[in-house]
């Protein structure tokens, strides 16, 4: 499930520290609170042991900001997701053991999901590999990509019966 709050943390950000369409200053006079908290709103703040945390954005705050600013809800959401998912497709632990690419460069919501998933290789090569030949495989027809999946079910099936034998001491 979704966190809107943290969707709508990942948009103010854009919008006041990047985008620069407000200051933080500004929106903080318009909400009636210090400019800190604007500011631990959309980067956070550190408790007394260094950990970073992000303090709640009370529900009527968000929607004073979004009549303030003018902008669909929706619009901010869709926005803010983009951002997490491109904020999400860049870490270090991603490039790959081998060739030091970047396994994962997403660029919306339904890859992100998809990162989820690629994430438990613990072989970053190995991902790096299947995400350059899955993307070769969108290209394909119906009947080529059900062709191309029945060789990969064969060829496990006989690497795993190839595994066994040779546990079984058979080879």
């Amino acid at each position: 499930m979704e966190n809107k709050e943290e969707i709508f943390r990942a948009w103010l950000k854009k919008y006041v520290k990047e985008d620069k369409k407000v200051t933080g200053r500004q929106l903080s006079k318009r909400l009636n609170v210090t400019p800190p908290t604007v500011t631990a709103w959309h980067s956070g703040r550190k408790n007394y042991k260094g950990e970073k945390y992000f303090p709640h954005i009370p529900f009527d705050v968000q929607k004073k900001i979004i009549e303030m600013v003018g902008i669909p809800e929706d619009q901010i959401l869709t926005e803010g997701r983009k951002i997490l998912s491109i904020k999400n497709t860049d870490r270090e632990d991603d490039k790959c053991d081998t060739c030091s690419e970047n396994v994962f460069k997403l660029n919306d919501p339904l890859e992100a999901e998809h990162l989820s998933i690629i994430r438990k290789f613990k072989n970053k090569h190995m991902a790096c590999t299947l995400n350059r030949y899955l993307v070769e495989l969108e290209d394909l027809d119906d009947g080529e990509f059900a062709g191309v999946v029945s060789d990969v079910k064969r060829k496990i099936e006989t690497l795993r019966n190839s595994k066994k034998r040779a546990a079984n001491g058979e080879d």
